[in-house]
Parts: structure tokens; sequence; C-alpha cells
């Protein structure tokens, strides 16, 4: 189950690196006019969120909406890969 979850996964990353790749090959000025329009899409959503009450900006908006400090501790870590070249680790935390 685990390794369906992470072929999956590791499909779509590289689904997602083809697409940025072929936007870098788009000229400046189309890469530009096209990060415009994905970002104007994107506030216009998070504002359907926020009108319907269904937007969770996590805990700086609580922090704002609730007038309390919002805490966040890293009860434990576990490394579960080390890349051997780089030394660079993926971990989980709790």
């Amino acid at each position: 189950d685990t390794e369906d979850k992470y072929e999956e996964s590791l499909a779509e990353s590289k689904n997602l690196n083809v697409f940025l790749n072929r936007l870098l090959m788009l000229e400046p000025g189309i890469q530009n006019a096209l990060f415009d329009a994905v970002a104007e899409l994107y506030v216009h959503l998070v504002d359907l969120d926020r009108a319907s009450g269904a937007y969770d900006g996590g805990p700086e908006v609580l922090d704002k909406r609730r007038g309390t400090k919002a805490e966040v501790r890293l009860v434990r870590r576990e490394v579960l890969f080390e890349d051997p070249i780089t030394g660079a680790e993926t971990a989980h935390a709790e």
C-alpha cells in the first residue's frame, strides 16, 4: 500500500517536472502572462473560500482571528531517507 502511494507520488512529480520544464521553454513575456493569470485565479478561489467560510489560512490566521498566540511544537522527527551524496534528508515530523 505504501509502495503504491510512493509510485503514484513519483509519477505525479515527474508530470509536474515535465509541465514546469515546458513552461520554462516559453518566452518570458508569455511566462509572466501565464503566471499572472494563475495568480488571479488563485486570489479569486481564495476569495470564494473566504466568502463561504471554507478558507483555512493556518496558524497565522487563527492567531489574528482568535486573538491568541498559535504555538507549533515539534513532538517527534523521524528521518525517512538520507541522500547518500548530498546528505539531504526527507523527514516526517509530528
